[in-house]
């Protein structure tokens, strides 16, 4: 009981997560659909076959599709978006965790799949991949962007369908209502604080792991592709030298850490980029550098009555890359201020409760 408890903690949103997607209307909160494209990219057309579509699969198999267009990701990666869409709303079925994201970032070009764990037995990562590839990518190149969404969904929902009647589970515990006087003294018996301490503990230990293999992967020793050994590893103040000056920049941006290595023998370079796991810093769609700083400007607030407008500016600084962009903020809700969030966030919305794990595949077109 305590490990699954504790796994779940770790899928779910974080609350600096939550903040920065909740400018993003949870679809099925707002009005019961599944699509948020607050800057009106998709035709009404093609948000209506959307909704009807993964409405249906919803139905069938109790899989869920989450369609998120936005020209800002809030300074984080794609990925990371994604992700904290996919946690935050709860995107698939508690217990199942058969959710799926599809993510697409106009400004930046850039796609991404989330998949929950109960779906990557039918949507691994290659899948995914492949869908990208073959059904979205070569539409937004041609310019049929709405073709595109509606060909990576309906890939997505026909993998999802296949794997309905399935039995692997997902990570979220499935929450038993009604449990009966039997289930109340089990409860009571496992006592709260025991099982607060059990799950921090695993967390911390799995946190603990997973840093160092980490530590462990990145500084493990790297071969000469030449056939001379081991290659050496530069210090911070040495590998600036076999640095270009973008790849300098990222490092002082505290955006990405390089890694150079170097054979002694024949002179042999390896330069390995690491991302920084936080950073106000994302990448460029033209140089495609870390160096791309976007801030938020409140034109028209939100308010309890009618929904809000900023502007987000974008600059990068690495490249001559700037891009100025209008989106829509929803309306608070009454409860907001009591409640510290909005239906953008998470916790009390529609979806079914699901999380996800990192799975999918995303990239740029």
């Amino acid at each position: 009981m305590f490990p699954a408890a504790a796994l779940a903690l770790l899928l779910q949103a974080t609350p600096a997560q939550v903040e920065r997607i909740r400018w993003v209307a949870n679809p099925r909160t707002a009005n019961g659909t599944w699509v948020a494209d607050p800057s009106h990219h998709l035709r009404d057309s093609t948000i209506a076959l959307l909704n009807a579509e993964i409405g249906a699969l919803e139905r069938r198999t109790g899989a869920e599709i989450a369609v998120v267009v936005v020209d800002s990701t809030s300074g984080l990666e794609p990925f990371d978006f994604a992700l904290a869409i996919h946690r935050g709303w709860g995107v698939g079925k508690t217990g199942r965790d058969n959710g799926v994201v599809l993510l697409w970032v106009p400004t930046q070009r850039a796609v991404q799949i989330s998949v929950g764990y109960g779906l990557e037995g039918a949507i691994p990562d290659r899948r995914a991949g492949r869908i990208r590839d073959e059904e979205i990518f070569p539409a937004f190149r041609r310019g049929e962007f709405d073709a595109a969404v509606l060909a990576g969904v309906r890939a997505l929902a026909t993998a999802a369908h296949a794997d309905s009647g399935g039995t692997r589970q997902g990570f979220t515990p499935r929450i038993q209502q009604g449990g009966g006087e039997g289930a109340e003294r089990e409860e009571r018996g496992t006592g709260a604080l025991g099982w607060i301490a059990s799950a921090v503990a695993l967390v911390g230990a799995g946190i603990g792991g997973t840093l160092g293999f980490r530590r462990w992967r990145r500084r493990r020793p790297r071969d000469c592709p030449n056939g001379h050994g081991k290659m050496r590893l530069l210090d911070e103040r040495a590998d600036d030298v076999k640095l270009d000056e973008a790849s300098r920049l990222e490092e002082q941006l505290h955006s990405v850490d390089w890694d150079v290595w170097v054979c002694d023998s024949c002179g042999e370079t390896l330069r390995i980029p690491y991302k920084k796991l936080i950073s106000s810093y994302s990448s460029c769609p033209k140089c495609r550098r870390r160096t791309l700083k976007s801030t938020t400007k409140t034109l028209v607030a939100a308010t309890t009555s009618h929904g809000g407008r900023q502007r987000v500016t974008s600059t990068c600084r690495n490249c001559d890359y700037t891009a100025t962009t209008e989106r829509a903020t929803p309306r608070l809700s009454s409860s907001s201020s009591s409640s510290g969030r909005s239906s953008g966030g998470g916790g009390g919305s529609s979806f079914g409760g699901g999380s996800a794990g990192g799975g999918g595949a995303g990239g740029r077109y």
